[in-house]
């Protein structure tokens, strides 16, 4: 595994780094029930495939998340990234707050969940259009100058906001450190203006869903669609209702048998086209088990010629 850095300051991260969204186990977004055995197995195997990192958030699980990562061994060895402005009452009903006060109460509870004493990367999970967000940010870089965090960023952020925080403070480790956006063959929305704005300011940019939360695994069929837990967050998303989800079942059979030629699954031939866009640093696979995490990454994934990158693109072209 090849590893990028997100701009002259800061360590190198891996290709691919650890997600550990659907290890949260059950909550209004979560992905169904977990098992923590097999959570902990799929971090475990993702690392010794060569990932440095790991990306979490308080809101995973309420919690859960979060708290399983801190009882990990490895985490010694993982760049840890977590999340602030996402908080949940008593029944679990999640907002967005981004008071700079709420902030650093979430901060100083993922330090003690992480079982850290320095988040490696800090981010604001969401922009509020309720909210401002500057005066959250300026205290996430005062968490930075305390030593809680060593590098900020932003998550699902715009053009404009990452603009302005560059304007207020920089790039690299004085200030804006990296981007995390959506990427993948079904959701191109970050990829056309931000992703090239970020190389050239020189912020790293973090790809998540490249495999669109399972659905271009090359796994999916209607019947395994049906067979979801009620609780499972995707059973009401978009991507997984008719017609759409039968459109893009029948362009991941196109892409079969391009995935076969090159020796790769479907996963792995989505995960590549995201990771050779000019300007990402690293992308995000989130896995269930040691099985789903093998199966995340090949050395082959580094050869696919750009022509078979084109031809993906036009399979999806109507899909997005």
């Amino acid at each position: 595994m090849d590893f990028r850095s997100c701009n002259k300051n800061g360590p190198a991260l891996s290709a691919i780094g650890i997600g550990s969204w659907a290890i949260g186990g059950n909550w209004k977004y979560g992905w169904g029930e977990q098992n923590d055995s097999d959570s902990i197995a799929a971090i475990e195997t993702l690392f010794d495939l060569g990932a440095n990192w790991i990306d979490t958030s308080p809101v995973y699980g309420l919690g859960h998340a979060e708290t399983l990562i801190g009882k990990l061994q490895i985490r010694k060895k993982l760049f840890i990234a977590t999340k602030g402005g996402l908080i949940w009452d008593s029944q679990g009903n999640v907002e967005k707050n981004l008071e700079p006060q709420s902030i650093r109460r979430e901060c100083e509870q993922s330090l003690k969940r992480l079982n850290v004493e320095t988040i490696d990367l800090y981010q604001l999970h969401w922009p509020d259009p309720k909210r401002p967000y500057q005066a959250a940010w300026q205290e996430i870089l005062k968490m930075r100058d305390e030593g809680k965090i060593r590098f900020c960023g932003l998550s699902n952020f715009w053009i404009h906001d990452i603009k302005s925080c560059l304007e207020f403070s920089g790039s690299g480790a004085e200030g804006l450190w990296s981007l995390q956006a959506p990427l993948s063959l079904l959701d191109r929305s970050f990829e056309l203006n931000v992703l090239p704005f970020c190389s050239s300011s020189q912020v790293g940019f973090l790809g998540y869903s490249p495999l669109q939360n399972g659905l271009l695994t090359g796994n999916f069929s209607r019947e395994k669609l049906n067979s979801l837990p009620e609780n499972d967050w995707r059973k009401k998303h978009k991507y997984f209702r008719s017609p759409f989800f039968e459109r893009v079942l029948a362009n991941i059979e196109k892409m079969k048998s391009v995935a076969d030629e090159l020796q790769l699954t479907p996963g792995q031939l989505a995960t590549a086209w995201a990771l050779h866009r000019p300007g990402v640093t690293s992308v995000l696979l989130g896995a269930r088990n040691a099985e789903q995490a093998r199966a995340a990454y090949s050395s082959r994934m580094n050869e696919v010629p750009q022509s078979v990158f084109g031809k993906l693109e036009k399979f999806f072209e109507k899909s997005r």
